[in-house]
């Protein structure tokens, strides 16, 4: 009898101690200040640069303090290339960086395909709708997704040659940087030229090619208005940007900070939406101000255009069937987002 009860008191102890360590543990979770290197492609000082920096001053606050972001701009720690290995392979924390700059993304060129849509707002959709529903392995495979960031609208811009119907195309060299948007510019009967986009200023400045695609906002942040003289006002898709954690890291941050991490971005992706709507336009407002005219294709060249590039979307749903993805469910599941979207009505 007696030695049950002192069994059954070394029991007691021991389940104290352990309760008693964990709450110590515990404890010390909640005091743990995650020190995390952010790494973005994004301009210091420009509107979009200054954001990214709120961001991180977001993330400070959300977590008490607790999560603290050292944020590089302009791709400070290295080639888009190498910092897309660091962040899978566990050199760096965060990444914000664009698709096209490195990595594989074949289902995130549904929404990087020509005139499938003509809002970045629709483009996130897609892309949320299909992150949730476990679709993006491409993302989900390499980092934590903490928001995605769509760029303005892109749009062809040209330097001395004023287009007008589709013929104007022919013969010329216009930067892409997208597999979808090279496809687009050959199918237009142009020559498409990869140009990494710090490099497209002087390119065009120098003739090595006649005109680019991108963005307004990023046309302005790298002052193209400077060297071309036209602007067309033809949506032709969105680019796509993302904020991801390395998967390591996000494992080891406790539920508690995962959780505010996920909120702040979602209501980090709501600010910059509506930012990145009014940049469009400024940015547009900046380029025709230093001289460059807006141009707007006649209905007849319009459809000529959509009707060259037509076949993309479904050409892309075979390649990744044949990449082993259900391309067609995918691509049928972007088409009805996008005849469902507010944003397109």
């Amino acid at each position: 009898m007696k030695k049950t009860r002192i069994l059954s008191l070394i029991m007691v102890l021991a389940m104290v101690f352990a309760l008693t360590a964990a709450t110590a543990t515990s404890a010390a979770a909640a005091d743990d200040v995650y020190e995390l290197k952010f790494s973005s492609s994004q301009v210091e000082g420009t509107w979009l640069g200054d954001l990214i920096d709120e961001y991180g001053q977001m993330v400070d606050e959300a977590t008490d303090g607790r999560v603290k972001l050292t944020i590089f701009h302009n791709n400070a720690l290295g080639a888009p290339a190498d910092l897309w290995t660091m962040l899978t392979q566990g050199g760096l924390e965060i990444l914000n960086l664009g698709i096209a700059q490195a990595g594989e993304f074949p289902i995130t060129d549904i929404v990087q395909t020509p005139f499938l849509l003509t809002t970045p707002d629709t483009a996130g959709e897609i892309m949320w709708q299909l992150l949730e529903e476990g679709k993006l392995p491409e993302f989900t495979d390499n980092m934590h997704v903490l928001t995605f960031l769509p760029t303005d609208m892109q749009m062809f811009a040209t330097v001395d040659d004023k287009l007008e119907t589709i013929d104007d195309f022919k013969g010329l060299k216009i930067r892409a940087n997208s597999g979808q948007l090279i496809t687009a510019i050959e199918a237009l009967g142009a020559t498409a030229v990869p140009i990494t986009t710090t490099e497209v200023f002087m390119s065009l400045s120098q003739g090595v090619i006649d005109g680019a695609i991108s963005s307004p906002s990023a046309m302005t942040a790298f002052t193209w208005q400077d060297v071309c003289h036209y602007l067309y006002a033809l949506p032709i898709c969105t680019g796509m940007n993302y904020i991801g954690v390395n998967l390591d890291t996000w494992n080891s941050l406790p539920e508690d900070l995962q959780e505010a991490l996920d909120t702040v971005s979602r209501e980090f992706y709501d600010i910059y939406m509506e930012k990145n709507n009014a940049a469009q336009q400024e940015s547009i407002d900046t380029m025709v101000e230093a001289g460059v005219e807006f141009v707007e294709f006649d209905d007849a060249t319009v459809e000529a255009i959509k009707e060259a590039t037509g076949s993309m979307l479904d050409d892309l749903a075979e390649s990744l069937n044949d990449a082993g993805f259900d391309g067609t469910d995918l691509v049928a599941e972007a088409r009805e987002i996008v005849a469902n979207s507010q944003f397109e009505q």
